[in-house]
């Protein structure tokens, strides 16, 4: 419901499902991937909303548990990483146009380093687009 309600621009109750979703871990599991997932659907709403500061907070956490889960279910589950590798790609995507739009470019080299570390969990078009992005902001020098 929070994704149907961002693709017709009501904020506020796209946030309200996606904060109930987050609610859902409150007492659970902290590093379930669903965790991961809510808090992603929510930095994107805040990004779409220009609120970068809690867009980059909530893609970070949603970040470090999906790395945390694709170290654990290792080279053994090739599905489960597909999954989890592509969402660390996409999310650090996302955090390098926040980076760039903060005019922080060493954390916008941070995140295209992981991008490029993931790019194989990429569909074509975007490995394409997010990596040739990528090695543009990697060898530009800092602005100052």
């Amino acid at each position: 419901m929070g994704h149907l309600r961002m693709l017709q621009q009501k904020y506020d109750e796209a946030e309200e499902y996606y904060r109930k979703a987050l609610a859902l871990y409150q007492n659970g599991e902290k590093d379930a991937p669903e965790h991961a997932a809510s808090l992603a659907n929510l930095g994107k709403l805040f990004a779409e909303e220009k609120r970068f500061g809690l867009a980059r907070d909530h893609v970070v956490r949603s970040v470090a548990i999906h790395q945390k889960t694709f170290k654990k279910v290792g080279s053994h589950n090739p599905g489960a990483q597909q999954v989890y590798g592509r969402a660390i790609a996409y999310q650090a995507w996302m955090l390098s146009k926040l980076a760039s739009q903060r005019n922080d470019p060493a954390d916008a080299d941070k995140q295209c380093h992981t991008v490029l570390e993931f790019q194989s969990f990429l569909n074509t078009t975007d490995r394409e687009s997010f990596v040739s992005a990528c090695e543009q902001t990697i060898k530009s020098p800092p602005t100052k």
